[in-house]
């Protein structure tokens, strides 16, 4: 069965839901509402997600119609209110295929049952978001720097929730991309050392001062609206049919397990963060259009792809910084977003 697209869209008193689904046989057709879960099927196609509040699952309540290959279905709420999280469409599907909501359940994976809950003690403790490593900014990069050859008896980690290691042991595409050298020798708390020390062999005062006396050079994208910023966006922008396809696939997916530790989702936020800095500052050099090199500008912008660092706000911004103004535009282009 095809998982179709769809998307939601609300008022005070009603949720209208929008399915495409051109080759749907309208003879096997049938939606229901159970307990806030939402199912459509019409043959090949499949749909069943969570419905984020309270509506009328009557038959005669619905309002279904067909135009142009999609399907309209308007559910009138019990409350006059406004639901959230419309726009997350993996977590409206994962949340109708969650144990609480399956009543027979024949095959179920165990373990711990606590897994995905942070320790109350964890919760009630401040994270702490600008507590940084002591190796960061207090390292002498005044000497040269080589690769230790010494013997790392646990390989360094790096990537998701520090999951991976080794990748770097035989050559790949990947290794044109990292700009720490062998990754897989290098301690992590020598990473900063030579990261500070390329952005210092990187950074020119000619490029510098060009980019501030030559702004025609980057003045249209300074200038550029990015839709995230636009005043009659209050949700943000519409999802296109490319993304909402995306994220239904990344739904079927088995995604690693939520991390227990306060430090490593800590760290999670901030290679988030590290990534969306990244984006902005690569849609803008690109002016909004489609370019094959965003995805290499964002990795060498990026620390936590390029280096496998992150420690916290203040030290990754200011890496953030350093980056661009050894790569790209002054660091005044930074402050745009």
């Amino acid at each position: 069965m095809l998982t179709p697209l769809f998307r939601l869209q609300q008022d005070m008193t009603s949720l209208s839901v929008f399915i495409h689904a051109p080759m749907a046989k309208l003879n096997e057709l049938e939606i229901c509402v159970d307990d806030r879960i939402f199912f459509f099927t019409a043959s090949p196609y499949y749909l069943k997600f969570e419905i984020p509040g309270a509506v009328y699952t009557e038959e005669e309540s619905m309002q279904i119609s067909f135009s142009d290959g999609e399907f309209t279905v308007v559910l009138q709420k019990k409350d006059c209110s406004l639901f959230k999280d419309l726009d997350l469409i993996v977590k409206l599907i994962n949340g109708a295929n969650s144990p609480s909501s399956k009543t027979h359940i024949f095959i179920e994976e165990v373990g711990c049952e606590d897994c995905n809950v942070l320790d109350q003690s964890e919760l009630s403790e401040s994270p702490k978001w600008f507590a940084g490593s002591s190796y960061e900014f207090g390292c002498d990069t005044s000497n040269p720097l080589t690769v230790s050859d010494e013997i790392v008896i646990l390989s360094p980690v790096y990537g998701f929730c520090g999951s991976k290691s080794g990748l770097f042991k035989v050559e790949s595409e990947l290794t044109h991309v990292i700009d720490l050298p062998n990754p897989d020798g290098v301690k992590p708390e020598c990473r900063s050392k030579f990261r500070i020390a390329a952005e210092n062999r990187k950074f020119s005062a000619v490029h510098y001062l060009a980019d501030l006396y030559e702004t025609e050079c980057w003045k249209s994208a300074f200038d550029l609206r990015v839709p995230w910023c636009e005043p009659n966006t209050e949700n943000g922008p519409e999802l296109t049919d490319e993304q909402r396809h995306r994220l239904i696939a990344l739904s079927t997916r088995k995604l690693p397990p939520t991390p227990t530790d306060s430090s490593t989702i800590i760290s999670l936020y901030l290679g988030l963060l590290d990534l969306l800095l990244a984006y902005t500052y690569d849609y803008r050099v690109r002016e909004g259009e489609d370019m094959s090199e965003s995805g290499w500008n964002i990795a060498k912008l990026a620390s936590t792809l390029t280096w496998f660092e992150v420690s916290c706000v203040s030290h990754l911004i200011t890496r953030f910084f350093r980056a661009c103004a050894s790569i790209y535009f002054n660091r005044l282009f930074c402050f745009v977003d």
